[in-house]
């Protein structure tokens, strides 16, 4: 009995295991600490650890050793898996779409490259190959490279659009394209100014983004912007090809002014497409 009223005989609960659960809870407790004690043997009796504040520590197994589960001085919650670090490590999760990883290379840059790629991993297409197109808008989709690795790239614009512009008359700030509006731009990727081969003159042609008219010609020694094609007098039969990126300015048209192809015609094509500001 003295060893009862002390706390230091046996106690028995008054449910069997699987029992239906009754009666009032029995008050537990723990041992303070600010740090881990000493480990103890292996099937020996130890103290359960707890905070200062009174909140258990608690500690997992990764199947055959226990691991301690700790939160660092940060907060953020930490899984002592030192024994498992030369092995892989699965995450028991069905979907990752909350599952924030921080990502970090094996090898730095300009450093011998070794082990699978992560950088950028492409589907291989072979030239004759002829990728599965996605249905809409806004899929995923993979991007693709040659078995060896390179890229394949499609130049240009997903909406490039087209249009020909013909006269036979000298014009003065005449639209090829009018079709922008404010809050967009145009955008020519090729321009390709001809003069038929029945013309008996060699008209001047100038051709450059403006809400109203072409850009003047400057003066002697003097520049001017907005100009796409400037010719001061085009061959018949002959013309100016022009493939490089050239943007216009906010509602700009695209505007021609021109000397008379006598007894021919000036022809225009232009690539472009119209982007928002």
């Amino acid at each position: 009995m003295a060893d009862q009223q002390k706390g230091l005989g046996e106690r028995t609960g008054n449910e069997a295991h699987d029992d239906p659960d009754s009666g009032n809870p029995v008050k537990t407790g723990g041992r303070a600490r600010t740090s881990l004690p000493a480990a103890v043997a292996q099937d020996d009796r130890c103290d359960q650890i707890m905070t200062t504040t009174g909140g258990a520590l608690v500690a997992g197994t990764d199947g055959t050793t226990p691991r301690d589960i700790a939160v660092n001085a940060s907060g953020q919650v930490e899984v002592d898996i030192a024994a498992q670090q030369s092995a892989d490590i699965t995450v028991a999760q069905a979907t990752a779409a909350t599952l924030n990883a921080q990502v970090v290379g094996d090898v730095a840059h300009d450093g011998p490259d070794l082990g699978n790629p992560v950088s950028q991993g492409l589907n291989a297409a072979e030239f004759n190959a002829d990728p599965p197109q996605v249905s809409l808008d806004n899929d995923r989709v993979r991007a693709i490279a040659t078995p060896q690795g390179i890229q394949w790239v499609l130049g240009g614009h997903p909406n490039i659009l087209t249009t020909e512009y013909m006269t036979t008359a000298a014009q003065t700030n005449d639209p090829i394209i009018d079709t922008v509006a404010a809050g967009s731009q145009i955008v020519i990727t090729a321009i390709a100014l001809t003069v038929s081969a029945a013309g008996s003159t060699t008209p001047q042609v100038r051709i450059g983004f403006g809400t109203a008219t072409v850009p003047a010609e400057p003066a002697s020694g003097a520049s001017v912007a907005g100009i796409v094609v400037s010719h001061g007098g085009v061959a018949a039969g002959s013309g100016v090809v022009k493939n490089n990126v050239v943007v216009g300015g906010d509602d700009e048209e695209l505007r021609i002014t021109n000397a008379v192809p006598t007894g021919g015609k000036i022809t225009v094509v232009v690539d472009y497409y119209i982007s928002s500001l």
